[in-house]
């Protein structure tokens, strides 16, 4: 899996399930997202794709430690890596998304699933600059 762009994404009402539309090198568009939904401890929280939300028909949750999950987060890594800097990831961290355009808001997003999906482990990661 290599993803080509971040199409958009959304934080749902739910304190944090993260939802991502994103297309792929080959051209086809998928969904990958966090499931953060209360009362999941970060632990719990699972990648899922396929679908908008996880309790969306067509979306499958991914096996925690599993080689799928490992090609999501290395996909998300890649793809942080070759469109941002250390300094554009500091900046998109740290800006007011009102002020975004609509390519740094998805890169912004981008950046929001792979420290949501990181941060499910102990201890946190530090931010000197994922990954």
């Amino acid at each position: 899996m290599e993803i080509r762009r971040f199409i958009d994404g959304a934080v749902a009402g739910d304190r944090g399930t993260i939802n991502c539309r994103v297309e792929l090198m080959d051209g086809s568009v998928i969904d990958l997202g966090l499931d953060c939904r209360i009362p999941k401890k970060k632990s719990e929280r699972r990648i899922f794709s396929g679908g908008g939300y996880p309790t969306d028909t067509k979306a499958r949750t991914l096996e925690l430690g599993g080689e799928e999950e490992a090609k999501v987060i290395g996909a998300i890594t890649s793809y942080l890596e070759r469109t941002c800097g250390f300094l554009r990831r500091e900046s998109l961290d740290e800006a007011d998304p009102q002020s975004l355009c609509e390519r740094d808001m998805a890169d912004r997003m981008a950046l929001l699933l792979l420290k949501a999906i990181l941060d499910r482990t102990d201890p946190p990661p530090r931010k000197a600059w994922l990954p």
